[in-house]
């Protein structure tokens, strides 16, 4: 074993290197890093180019300790990393909430004529809207009638309410696109793609049977693959069937 990478080793787990210092060593010596903790640990301690000085800093020093005591070789921990890094994500909460709160009072006065129409799902997408999260106002008429004959289908009117308001709905685990409607086939019925509800597993289709007028899922985690009924009316769709789930996920 490398005592030079002991030795260094033990002065992060002390809280005895500065960040900037603990990282420009690590860079001029990680090839002897990797030599004297092996593969798995090196790849542990090894600073990763989206986290911060003090997050890599931390789990650096977490990752040396553990080392350090499967060799036998005591040392005390310290804490300063730690409570810096603590302080660091109390700061960035701080930082998303105040976001997030911004972005909220955006949805209330951008779509408050939502109000009127959804007005349940309007009271909890403010609550749920975040900085990951994304909604458009809706299309024209002459848009949405285009978007017919290129598909060469008729919307219902309730799926034409739902676009004149909203043409692009992106949540957790919500996602709908106007542009990126296509007409697809199941079980030998004709369903309009309106984009994914991860209702019952990660990466489900939210389809429009043209049909019934019902609003399914294509639950794909199912073997073999399960067409699952989740609302009547589009109406109903935001106002029951996302409100209950938004809350869930709250």
């Amino acid at each position: 074993m490398n005592q030079h990478v002991i030795d260094t080793l033990i002065s992060l787990v002390e809280c005895m290197l500065k960040e900037r210092e603990w990282l420009e060593w690590f860079d001029a010596h990680k090839e002897l890093v990797e030599k004297t903790c092996g593969r798995t640990v090196f790849l542990k301690i090894k600073p990763k180019e989206s986290f911060s000085d003090i997050r890599n800093t931390y789990l650096g020093q977490m990752a040396a300790f553990k080392w350090l005591k499967t060799k036998d070789i005591n040392v005390a921990l310290g804490v300063a990393y730690h409570k810096q890094y603590n302080q660091e994500f109390e700061d960035f909460c701080k930082q998303e909430e105040r976001k997030d709160k911004a972005y909220q009072k955006m949805i209330k006065d951008t779509f408050e004529y939502l109000k009127d129409i959804y007005p349940v799902f309007f009271k909890q997408l403010q609550k749920s809207f975040d900085t990951s999260s994304r909604i458009e106002k809706g299309k024209s008429q002459s848009e949405i009638f285009q978007k017919e004959h290129i598909l060469s289908v008729t919307f219902s009117p309730d799926l034409k309410v739902f676009f004149s308001n909203i043409s692009m709905l992106r949540l957790e685990g919500i996602h709908i696109n106007f542009d990126d409607i296509v007409l697809e086939r199941f079980d030998n019925n004709h369903f309009l793609v309106l984009g994914e509800f991860w209702y019952f597993g990660d990466g489900d289709k939210l389809l429009y049977d043209l049909k019934t007028k019902d609003i399914v899922v294509l639950a794909h985690e199912h073997r073999p693959l399960k067409i699952i009924q989740i609302a009547k009316t589009m109406r109903d769709l935001l106002e029951k069937t996302f409100v209950t789930y938004l809350k869930e996920k709250s």
